[in-house]
């Protein structure tokens, strides 16, 4: 082995073990929140043969996302249901992201542009934030650099197997996240650049392998279009320029370059002052990265116009696409640009050794001690600002902004239901796995532990399994629900300072009514009912969950109304609200729903039924049938008399 060899060899092992220490150093602190939560529950489905999807979750634009994101999480999500395992995946993506950032800079600009791009881009603390999270801007990096790796082995050294996989990873890095869509100008420019050494049979094939990428996602956007044909034109016509100010998208992308601010995103309620000495540490240790940054620009401006263009093309094309407006703008829109950022500073620092001969060892020291010294103080400054958000409750800010509860606080929550109990209700404050953290978060965390995970909202519901049951009181519990089971022997999980903690209490089951009133052609069965002045109760057994998958429990959501009528048969009152969500259905549970609805004392009959909302919009609805005994459809209600033989067994 040659002596640079052995030299790229050391300096990749020292890029490398930078990244993994700073990536997964208290990885079992990562917070786990709602888009987190939804990814996983979709990655899950496919990794256990459920589903195979054609979209993602829906961005924030309105449109479903692709698919690559939950491709991706399939993979690990394959081997552990445990959420810090998989983010330990995502991390160690980005180890890979950063090792391929190191290739692209050795074979480019030389063994220092790799060792300092490299260093710069495993030390940055908006690249560390961005690397460890199951979010889909967390992993589009490690794809789009395996991409730029293969578009320059192509089409600059005219690498057959380059030009066949540049496209087709493209496109999957590309619908990981749309805000990867900003680079397509770079991997044109690129491939224009090398069109005299692109071979005449990769071109077609790589535009089948890429067509092949995206067909998951045309389908499913054809699906969409066709059931909502204005989904995208409502969107662009919505206003996109929200904006804070005027030059958001630059200051966001100077401070991902600089590394400056994450506090911004991480405690946006908190005051500055908290992170004042760090802060300021950073803002010293930015500046000889930035200089090294300036300097590599000059240099690509006088020295290679390819590059130049290409760094144009991959900085400043974005940072001008968002701040004329084409979506509101967020700091981890900026993510893809973070390579190019440490590229420059590499080249910056590759260009100082053009310096004359009796300078450059003084200037190589001079210049190593302040990168080593800026990496070490940015690497402080995450790392306070990540701690108080670990140990703190942080408000929520603007887009999500704000750190959520600690991994490790959820899996001692996990850890206090026994593995032999196989139910749990969460009490929350919503029941919507695409709205609510809560109802998102533990099916996903509990998959492997509990075989029947539901969540109750903040009011009108209680149910009681069939068995020994946890009940887990969120921070969002409600008083109402928190008094609607006892708590008695609870286990209080710790939370941070000026959290409401968790708490899990097991119950044993009660004695359940059987017989039933009616039965529904979804399933459900009425088996008591009561009224009481303007109190309402009606009980239910369910029957086992339709579908407990991400889209496809949304076919299983129904409405129910409650009319009330006099002897006359007039409606003198009435409530109309959705029922339950079918996906936290188990098998023979008791739900109890209260309602207080003026002037039922003087009703005589109290009507109910189901519908489903077939299109919220026209409204368009359909009607849930009552069964006879033999199964038949009876009709669409049932009427109960209001008197003395009201209620069931």
């Amino acid at each position: 082995m040659t002596p640079r060899r052995v030299k790229d060899i050391a300096a990749l092992l020292l890029v490398l073990a930078a990244a993994v220490f700073v990536r997964l150093y208290r990885l079992d602190a990562v917070e786990f929140f709602h888009d987190e939560a939804m990814v996983s529950m979709m990655a899950q489905e496919m990794a256990d043969g459920q589903t195979f999807p054609l979209q993602g979750i829906l961005s924030s634009v309105g449109i479903p996302n692709p698919p690559s994101s939950i491709y991706v999480m399939a993979v690990p999500f394959a081997l552990t249901s445990d959420p810090v395992v998989a983010t330990g995946f995502v991390a160690l993506l980005n180890v890979l992201g950063v090792g391929l950032l190191w290739g692209i800079a050795r074979k480019e600009f030389g063994f220092i542009a790799a060792l300092v791009a490299g260093l710069v881009f495993a030390f940055n603390p908006w690249a560390i934030l961005y690397s460890r999270k199951i979010w889909a801007q967390d992993y589009v990096n490690p794809f789009l650099l395996l991409a730029l790796t293969a578009a320059l082995w192509g089409y600059r050294d005219g690498k057959r197997w380059g030009q066949l996989l540049a496209l087709p990873l493209m496109l999957f890095a590309m619908q990981i996240h749309f805000a990867a869509w900003a680079l397509v100008p770079l991997f044109t420019w690129i491939a224009w650049t090398g069109r005299r050494v692109i071979h005449r049979w990769t071109l077609p094939v790589s535009l089948v392998l890429g067509a092949l990428i995206i067909l998951p996602y045309a389908l499913a956007l054809a699906q969409t279009l066709q059931s909502d044909p204005t989904r995208i034109s409502d969107m662009l016509n919505r206003s996109g320029v929200t904006q804070k100010g005027s030059l958001d998208a630059l200051a966001d992308a100077f401070n991902l370059a600089a590394g400056l601010n994450i506090e911004s995103w991480v405690a946006p309620a908190v005051e500055s002052s908290v992170f004042g000495p760090p802060s300021s540490l950073a803002s010293l240790a930015s500046l000889p990265l930035l200089a090294l940054m300036l300097v590599g620009v000059v240099a690509f401006a006088r020295r290679s116009r390819i590059w130049f263009v290409g760094f144009a093309l991959w900085i400043a094309l974005p940072i001008a696409a968002f701040q004329i407006g084409l979506a509101d703008i967020w700091p981890h829109y900026f993510v893809p640009q973070l390579p190019a950022f440490a590229l420059l500073a590499g080249s910056g620092a590759a260009a100082l050794t053009a310096w004359p001969v009796s300078l450059r060892r003084p200037l190589a020291i001079v210049a190593g001690s302040g990168i080593a010294a800026a990496l070490i103080v940015q690497f402080a400054y995450y790392s306070a600002v990540m701690n108080y958000g670990y140990s703190h409750n942080i408000a929520l800010g603007a887009g999500t902004s704000g750190y959520t509860t600690p991994s490790s606080i959820l899996n001692q929550v996990r850890d206090a239901i026994p593995p032999t109990i196989n139910n749990v209700i969460v009490l929350s404050d919503g029941d919507r796995v695409w709205f609510d953290v809560e109802a998102a978060r533990w099916p996903v965390i509990l998959r492997d532990r509990a075989a029947c995970v539901r969540t109750l909202p903040s009011s009108g519901f209680t149910v009681i399994p069939d068995g020994p049951y946890a009940v887990l009181r969120t921070p969002t519990t409600s008083a109402a629900m928190n008094d609607a089971y006892p708590d008695g022997g609870a286990v209080v999980i710790p939370a941070r300072l000026g959290e409401r903690s968790y708490s899990v209490t097991l119950i044993e089951p009660t004695q359940m009514l059987q017989t039933p009133i009616a039965q529904f052609s979804n399933g459900v069965a009425l088996i008591a009912w009561s009224v009481v002045g303007d109190s309402l109760t009606l009980t239910f057994r369910l029957p086992e969950a339709p579908s407990r998958t991400f889209y496809g429990a949304l076919d299983f959501d129904y409405q129910y109304f409650v009319h009330l009528l006099d002897a006359g048969g007039s409606r003198i009152g009435q409530s109309d609200a959705s029922f339950w969500p079918g996906r936290h259905w188990c098998a023979n549970d008791q739900l109890t729903l209260s309602l207080i609805i003026a002037g039922s004392s003087d009703a005589a009959v109290l009507r109910f039924g189901f519908y489903k909302l077939l299109d919220a919009e026209l409204p368009s609805t359909q009607a849930i049938d009552i069964l006879d005994a033999a199964g038949n459809p009876a009709g669409n209600w049932v009427d109960l008399p209001i008197g003395a033989d009201q209620g069931g067994d």
